[in-house]
Parts: structure tokens; C-alpha cells; sequence
């Protein structure tokens, strides 16, 4: 009877231990899958500021808050809208699809992949250029660096020909999205100057910080 107990205990030890590991794979598989598709880079509620100023008018700016609030469906696929300054419609739609960030405004016929934040070395890096409202190869991933932007916050980035370029976020030296490249007149300059998501600051440009004072 000892004998019997003996190898049920092992054999319920083994069975528990062989649980663990399962759930052990099968949360870190999960895991890996939830970073990888479910990631939403521009979810409701995020919002962010950008500046245009005029290199020869030394006391001139604008500043633009975009909001994105709200699902629509384009052409069958989910967008969110943004909005920018409060006003009652939206100016342009995104649409996420994995670590790719589509960009559709009814002044195009078709949507626009503005983003892929699946970064490694070597990869070519697009950007949108103003003068004829298409995307061109500007770059290649040479180094990915990280900057701390609090004590428990960091972020992903390159430099590029058109400035800094943040992981999950997009171009802060310029728009982030065509919309205000196009309304601005030729020689202003564009940046984004603050950039929060769920309620986080997620990047900020302190160089601006003075017109807050």
C-alpha cells in the first residue's frame, strides 16, 4: 500500500509539473502573439500636438491637436478617426494591421501605408514627401537607438534624413501624417511636439516646452 501511495504522489508530482509547463508555453506563445497583432498603436483617446512655424517670422506658430475618437468602416476595414482642433469631423481615418499603420483621407482614392514599425537592420525606411503627395525610400536602418523619456518609460528611434523617426508613434520632425503636410504652406516648418497614448506621455519635444509657461 506504501508502495502504491508512493508512486501516486510521483506520478500526480510529474502530471502537476507537466500542467506547468504547458501553461508556461502557452502563456509566453500567447504573449508573443498579443504583442504581435493586438498591439494598437493609435487606440481612442490618443491624442498629440504639432507646431508650424515660419522660419522667417521668428513669432509665428500654429499649434494643431489631433485626437482620435471613434470606429468607421472604409473599403471593408475598420478605421479610427481623427479629428483635429474640435472640430466636428474627422479629418483622416487610420488602420492598423499588425505593426503596418494605413492613413486614408478623401482627398486620395486609395489608402496609404504610411507606417510599418517592424524595424531591423538593413530595412528600407519610406516617407511621405510633400511636393507630389507620395511615399519614397529616404533611408536604411543602420542602428535602432533608445531614449529615456522617464524613469520608467523609453523609447525606440533612428534618425533619418527627415529627422528623428519614434517606434509606434511615426516622423516627429515633421507630421505625422500627410493631413497637415499638405494644408501647410511650402517653406513652414512642421513638428510634433507632444505625443500621449492611454493617458502616457509617450514622446515630447522640449525644445517648445516654453510656450507652456
Amino acid at each position: 500500500t506504501m508502495i502504491r501511495t508512493k508512486g501516486l504522489s510521483v506520478m500526480l508530482l510529474i502530471l502537476e509539473l507537466l500542467l506547468g509547463l504547458v501553461e508556461f508555453l502557452c502563456l509566453s506563445g500567447c504573449g508573443n502573439d498579443r504583442e504581435e497583432y493586438e498591439y494598437i498603436y493609435y487606440p481612442e483617446g490618443t491624442s498629440w500636438k504639432e507646431i508650424v512655424t515660419d522660419p522667417f517670422r521668428p513669432f509665428f506658430y500654429q499649434i494643431y491637436l489631433y485626437t482620435v475618437r471613434e470606429d468607421t468602416i472604409i473599403k471593408g476595414d475598420e478605421y479610427r478617426k481623427v479629428y483635429v482642433n474640435g472640430k466636428k469631423n474627422a479629418v483622416f481615418y487610420l488602420h492598423e494591421q499588425g505593426k503596418q499603420i494605413f492613413y486614408y483621407d478623401k482627398s486620395i482614392p486609395k489608402p496609404l501605408l504610411v507606417y510599418d514599425f517592424e524595424w531591423k537592420i538593413g530595412k528600407p525606411v519610406s516617407a511621405f514627401l510633400v511636393d507630389d503627395r507620395s511615399f519614397h525610400i529616404i533611408d536604411t536602418i543602420r542602428q535602432i537607438s533608445r531614449e529615456k523619456l522617464s524613469l520608467h518609460q523609453e523609447y525606440k528611434y533612428i534618425d533619418t534624413p527627415l529627422g528623428r523617426y519614434v517606434n509606434s508613434i511615426g516622423f516627429v520632425d515633421q507630421s505625422l501624417f500627410p493631413y497637415s503636410m499638405s494644408k501647410a504652406r511650402e517653406g513652414f516648418i512642421i513638428k510634433t511636439i507632444y505625443f500621449e497614448r492611454g493617458e502616457n506621455e509617450m514622446f515630447s519635444n522640449h525644445n517648445y516646452d516654453y510656450l507652456w509657461q
